[in-house]
């Protein structure tokens, strides 16, 4: 596998660019752990905390406390092992299944075929997780020691992270280009950056548009309400699992874009609102139609209850709109679901989970090639 940046090339950056440019490799990559395995949140926030280790010293210039770094990298560390082990236990697993299921016990060769067959599987969910772990733990270890050496591992980890994901070429190019970026605003002749200088959180959406996830800065500070736009919906219906990560309102914001593109006029109603709906949509062609939709950015296994959807049918009859919709990554609890479907509600109340999230993604997606085909026609 051809690395991304040379450990020479590395030695051309200042310091913190170089903690900034790890700290950012991990973060390309950080889907794939989110997406590839089966992580719990506390695994989740370690490698997480890894990296805005990485990020936040960058951003002051300053190197973190050793026990914080040391700690968020062995934590992240072990995120890495851990997984590393648990494929190990389904691959050997997943042998011994296949040497002693009947339907191969004929067979040596045809036992031996399957369960190598679900080993390539388990290693190829595996190995973005793993190394994507271990790129944020040597995000962490760059804040403290920025050599080159822990710069180059951290990127080569984060570089293998992409091996078995349909996105290698396209993160791999986004890594290149935020280093060629870095490097030529460091080398600038009216502004040379020295070892002392910091790099902000929002350098790479401010200066770069050569790909959506350079746009989107989760150090926990996530600002990107002027960036959702067509590009950045197409980030999310690409990567859809990133959606649990976006803080609520820039999420209702999101929702709002949505129905934007699908023709409608939105109103984001204000932050301080108590209940009732987020997004008000009205559209006048080819029907006059007025919908309030209601956006819960829950974690994926946190329940929306009968009580919200109770409130947002109130709300919608309260203001004489057409429908209530509401907009969750969470789940719909069995009685929400059964008071949405009520005859008296049916056709008032409708209700759209993840799945149904990304199918507007997907639908929104169509409207904008629509757009384009129509407007060179």
């Amino acid at each position: 596998m051809a690395e991304v940046v040379a450990k020479e090339e590395l030695d051309k950056l200042p310091r913190w660019a170089r903690v900034a440019f790890v700290a950012r490799c991990a973060r390309h990559v950080q889907p794939l752990f989110v997406a590839r395995w089966g992580a719990s949140q506390e695994q989740i926030d370690a490698v997480e905390q890894a990296i805005c280790v990485a990020e936040r010293s960058a951003d002051c210039a300053a190197r973190p406390a050793a026990k914080t770094a040391r700690y968020a990298a062995e934590a992240a560390d072990e995120v890495a092992g851990e997984v590393d082990k648990t494929a190990s236990r389904q691959a050997a697993e997943a042998d011994h299944k296949a040497m002693n299921d009947p339907i191969y016990a004929a067979s040596f060769d045809d036992a031996h075929f399957a369960a190598a067959v679900r080993a390539r599987d388990i290693r190829a969910h595996k190995d973005p997780a793993m190394h994507a772990a271990r790129a944020a733990a040597g995000a962490a270890r760059a804040a403290r020691d920025a050599s080159s050496d822990v710069a180059h591992t951290c990127a080569t980890a984060a570089a293998r992270a992409t091996v078995h994901s349909g996105a290698q070429a396209d993160v791999r190019a986004a890594m290149r280009h935020d280093f060629d970026l870095l490097l030529n605003t460091a080398i600038a002749k009216e502004d040379r950056w020295t070892d002392n200088t910091p790099v902000r959180l929002q350098f790479f959406s401010l200066n770069s548009n050569f790909d959506i996830d350079q746009q989107i800065e989760r150090s926990g500070i996530i600002d990107i309400s002027p960036e959702i736009n067509a590009k950045l919906v197409d980030y999310f219906r690409r990567y859809p699992e990133r959606l649990y990560e976006l803080p609520s309102r820039q999420f209702e914001e999101l929702i709002a874009e949505l129905f934007d593109g699908f023709g409608f006029a939105v109103e984001l109603t204000k932050r301080t609102r108590d209940g009732g709906s987020d997004v008000i949509a009205i559209s006048s062609k080819p029907i006059q139609a007025k919908l309030l939709i209601e956006c819960k950015r829950y974690a994926r296994k946190r329940t929306v209850g009968v009580g919200i959807v109770r409130a947002l049918h109130g709300a919608t009859m309260a203001a004489g709109a057409n429908k209530g919709i509401l907009a969750t990554t969470g789940r719909i609890s069995a009685p929400a679901r059964e008071f949405m479907a009520l005859p008296t509600t049916k056709w008032v109340l409708e209700a759209r989970d993840f799945d149904g999230l990304v199918e507007w993604l997907d639908l929104y997606q169509k409207f904008q090639m629509g757009k384009i085909v129509g407007a060179s026609v």
